[in-house]
């Protein structure tokens, strides 16, 4: 069981790195001018801000992780996959193998 949940939670969070990544770099190619009510934008706006959030998240607890042990980690693993946002589908299915994983 710890392999399956340690294997999926750094899936995860490869996940959550390379779309924070790929959101990061399309603002950074937004076709300029941009438009004050440009829907796409604030769109992209609110899915980078949210990726940084699970990547911000999912950081402080790795950090954690030393420092605790291996049951209070995985309550608080729990905890951050019980609240992660998002609507990637890989980071989805990365979430769903973590939470299969959690669960067994």
């Amino acid at each position: 069981m710890a392999e399956d949940v340690d294997d999926a939670w750094a899936a995860l969070r490869e996940c959550l790195e390379a779309r924070s990544r790929e959101l990061h770099d399309e603002l950074c190619t937004y076709p300029t001018p941009i438009a004050r009510c440009d829907e796409q934008l604030t769109r992209v706006l609110e899915e980078r801000d949210a990726a940084f959030r699970g990547l911000r998240l999912a950081t402080e607890l790795e950090t954690s992780r030393t420092g605790i042990s291996r049951a209070q980690w995985l309550r608080r693993l729990r905890q951050f996959a019980a609240h992660l946002e998002g609507d990637d589908a890989r980071v989805g299915a990365a979430h769903a193998r973590l939470m299969a994983a959690l669960a067994r």
